[in-house]
């Protein structure tokens, strides 16, 4: 990461190269059910910190009628910091939704997957529900220290953890699993504390591993990156959970690269392309077979198998997508879709082999 982070009350780290442009953050906290005063008191002041260090301006608010097309458009990336419930009407969900179909971003932390739960496309969005964390009396202390394994560090938001990263938190456990259908970041492992959560007498089941805690998706034209780290107002003097963060504004904002591409996003443009007749049947069945060989490779830990197959999938899409300038713009998009997950598969070799 080659952004400063500031820590608490310590002098900002000077920048070794900064974004090179300013861009400008919104950070929303209304809560309508739990309020986690402690993340939304201390989150704030330390994003407009490192925004202070790393060039881009920070706005703050818990006032739901910010939510308009012309006042969203002027932020490159929205922040949902510790928001809980019902947080916007529905002309404002409309104006938001917009504002992502329009290529905003969007980074949710800790409760802003507890936050709601019958907007579908919100769900969406932030890629699961919180359903509880741990903190049964006589059974799972609600924070406990556990070890995250970091995918790879070829993001921003990665760049500068541990493989191995251990530290305190309230760990949620999430109602559904988004493992395949987004771009995992990091693993809790439940091996490393108890995960049995508050909502069932007794402790309710562990999610089981892989138990993911932070992960990022291209969703509906938008950039999406979800955390749930940051509970504790000290967690946000943390100089890792503030790198991490910061790589997530940035990436969300667009002014890093953001190479979260998933196996599934491939799947469903596939599909897509040909029902909408722009890739035939035989190129379909060709690209899918690579694709979803590829995908068990990767879910199985096997990179190099994994690179092989999508090399092929390029292949194919270059000799078997020809035409007129649609196709040609299909090609390129498949191609490229195709190398982002390459260049995830060698993020996570180049990781392996530097253990």
């Amino acid at each position: 990461m080659a952004a400063a982070v500031v820590a608490g009350s310590m002098a900002p780290i000077a920048p070794a190269g900064a974004a090179a442009e300013s861009f400008d953050v919104l950070v929303f906290s209304k809560t309508a059910a739990f309020r986690h005063t402690e993340c939304i008191n201390s989150g704030t002041p330390a994003i407009k910190a490192l925004g202070a260090a790393n060039n881009f301006t920070v706005d703050s608010t818990e006032d739901a009628a910010v939510f308009t097309d012309a006042n969203l458009a002027k932020y490159e990336t929205v922040v949902f910091l510790c928001t809980t419930g019902n947080v916007l009407n529905d002309t404002q969900q409309g104006a938001f939704e917009r504002y992502i179909q329009g290529g905003g971003g969007y980074l949710g932390v800790h409760s802003a997957s507890d936050t709601e739960y019958d907007w579908a496309w919100y769900g969406g969005l932030v890629g699961a529900y919180f359903r509880d964390h741990p903190g049964v009396p006589g059974v799972s202390p609600q924070f406990q220290v556990a070890s995250v394994d970091v995918l790879g560090h070829g993001t921003p938001a990665t760049a500068e953890l541990p493989d191995r990263w251990t530290r305190e938190e309230e760990w949620y456990n999430f109602r559904t699993n988004p493992t395949g259908k987004v771009r995992v970041l990091a693993n809790v492992d439940e091996n490393t504390y108890n995960p049995r959560g508050y909502s069932v007498p007794g402790g309710s089941a562990p999610m089981g591993n892989p138990h993911p805690i932070s992960w990022c998706q291209n969703y509906d034209g938008g950039r999406s990156f979800y955390t749930a780290v940051g509970h504790k107002g000290v967690y946000f003097s943390e100089p890792l959970v503030l790198s991490h963060i910061l790589g997530a504004i940035e990436m969300t904002a667009g002014a890093e690269e953001f190479n979260c591409t998933s196996y599934s996003e491939v799947t469903n443009l596939l599909g897509d392309l040909k029902d909408e007749g722009r890739l035939s049947a035989s190129a379909y069945a060709s690209l899918s077979d690579r694709l979803q060989r590829a995908s068990v490779k990767s879910a199985a830990g096997h990179e190099v198998p994994a690179t092989g197959l999508l090399e092929q999938f390029i292949a194919k899409a270059r000799n078997q997508v020809k035409g007129d300038a649609d196709d040609l713009a299909v090609r390129e998009l498949l191609v490229q879709k195709a190398t982002q997950l390459i260049a995830w598969e060698q993020d996570l070799d180049d990781q392996e082999n530097a253990k």
